[in-house]
């Protein structure tokens, strides 16, 4: 197995180095399991691990599942850890700065953290809970260090069918221009939006399809809203606003 092979990447991000960083989970025929955050030149040259963990499935130490991931401006690596319910912070570099443990608006914590998303402009971090359907935001603060804190803030979806609520939620990205919070409601079938304050602001999916799986979300230079399709082996492009513009085909 080489420190370059890419088994389960979960989510990626390009950092301010232009470096590609990939959620990678490896399960081999021996029961070992492996996790880290693969770093990737743009010219696909393997430079690092983040975070590396060996252990088996018997294993009593805390594992980890590292899902979801959002690299701030100044290269700092946020990792949604599905497995600890924590959000692990890197340096570019893989110095561990810290590990963030979130809870909800009942006090209690996270059981399925799926993706995190950073607005720097407003110290502000949003996580997923996929086990519980839900979508949080907490300030976040800094020490001199530039080593992170959060205070839990507010809820902005729970579980449920109607606008404003989410079902099983895959992914969610922030516009740091405009502080909308996009969020793959996959169980509705729909990209749900919020503002910073927490208000719910419209949804959209799209156009004649029934079924597809958001598994992935992210923002354009222009502010494009750009999906990962995991079901139609696609990715979908669309306005800030929500409206359709344009369909990718993924080839293998």
């Amino acid at each position: 197995l080489g420190a370059e092979d890419i088994y389960h990447a979960y989510d990626l991000a390009i950092g301010p180095d232009n470096n590609i960083y990939f959620c990678n989970f490896l399960d081999n025929a021996q029961g070992v399991f492996h996790d880290g955050i693969k770093v990737f030149s743009a010219s696909g040259r393997f430079l690092r691990e983040l975070g590396s963990n060996d252990y088996r499935k018997d294993s009593t130490d805390p594992t980890y599942l590292p899902y979801g991931l959002d690299i701030d401006s100044f290269g700092r690596v946020y990792t949604a850890d599905y497995g600890m319910s924590t959000v692990r912070v890197f340096t570019p570099e893989g110095q561990s700065l810290a590990q963030l443990a979130l809870s909800n608006d009942r006090g209690e914590p996270l059981r399925g953290l799926d993706d995190v998303a950073v607005d720097e402009k407003r110290n502000l971090l949003y996580a997923t809970d996929y086990s519980l359907s839900e979508l949080h935001q907490y300030r976040l603060s800094f020490d001199t260090s530039g080593v992170p804190t959060i205070t839990y803030l507010k809820t902005l979806a729970l579980y449920g069918r109607d606008a404003g609520q989410v079902a099983f939620p895959q992914y969610l990205a922030v516009n740091d221009q405009t502080g909308m919070v996009y969020v793959g409601d996959m169980a509705n079938r729909r990209i749900q939006v919020f503002d910073s304050e927490g208000n719910y602001v419209t949804d959209f999916a799209p156009p004649g399809v029934n079924d597809w799986e958001s598994m992935g979300i992210n923002i354009g230079a222009d502010s494009t809203i750009l999906i990962a399709d995991a079901f139609n082996n696609a990715i979908w492009i669309f306005s800030p606003d929500g409206f359709y513009r344009n369909r990718i085909e993924i080839q293998p």
